[in-house]
């Protein structure tokens, strides 16, 4: 039963593992750390991930613990007292890491330490993607701080009509957006890759208003 527990359930992957153990080890050392997340199934994986790390520890702890009081047992009765001697480093390292999972859980939850910006494409299967988001991260305890519309057409050339459509469609969606959640939303428009502190100071603006 054990066994199924850890390997037959969905095994995390290793970088996001390191990355979520890494941020256990910094949290209390840096103001401000930034996670720069994958699309939305990726990203509620990741969030999912201190849960699912702290249960397949927890468990493989158990399994390591059952098999080695056979062997203890064992070691009893061939070298009777003196079988063990000194602290067991691997006991020490389940409980460590199964720590530091609990840890990132609480402060991923609480919305004193940790606030999350959806950012979006105005785009009817992406707007989509963005609520089912907000959804799952409310019911986890996680706070959405703001929303970011990415890639907004502003100024368009008036003679294609095409342009026109797409920019009308953007302002119709993001009028959806501010119906359908509560968090205010901010505007970052259409640009070309942004490279260099110009074009940040651009992003920034449309962010911050100043």
């Amino acid at each position: 039963e054990s066994m199924d527990t850890l390997f037959g359930a969905r095994m995390p992957g290793a970088d996001e593992v390191a990355a979520l153990d890494q941020f256990g080890l910094y949290m209390d050392e840096w103001q401000h750390i930034v996670f720069d997340t994958a699309p939305t199934g990726h990203t509620l994986r990741l969030l999912e991930l201190p849960e699912t790390v702290g249960t397949a520890v927890k468990t493989a702890a158990g399994i390591r613990t059952k098999a080695k009081k056979t062997a203890d047992r064992v070691k009893t009765i061939v070298l009777g007292p003196f079988a063990f001697r000194g602290d067991d480093e691997a006991d020490e390292a389940f409980a460590d890491i199964q720590a530091r999972m609990e840890q990132v859980t609480e402060v991923l939850r609480d919305p004193n330490r940790t606030n999350f910006r959806v950012v979006f494409r105005p785009e009817a299967l992406v707007l989509s993607e963005t609520e089912r988001l907000v959804a799952r991260l409310d019911e986890t305890g996680i706070e959405v701080s703001d929303l970011v519309a990415n890639g907004v057409l502003v100024d368009v050339n008036e003679e294609c009509n095409r342009c026109v459509r797409q920019r009308n469609r953007h302002q119709q969606r993001l009028n959806t957006v501010r119906e359908t959640f509560s968090q205010p939303v901010s505007e970052v428009p259409e640009l070309d890759e942004p490279s260099g502190i110009k074009a940040l100071e651009a992003v920034g603006e449309s962010l911050l208003g100043d």
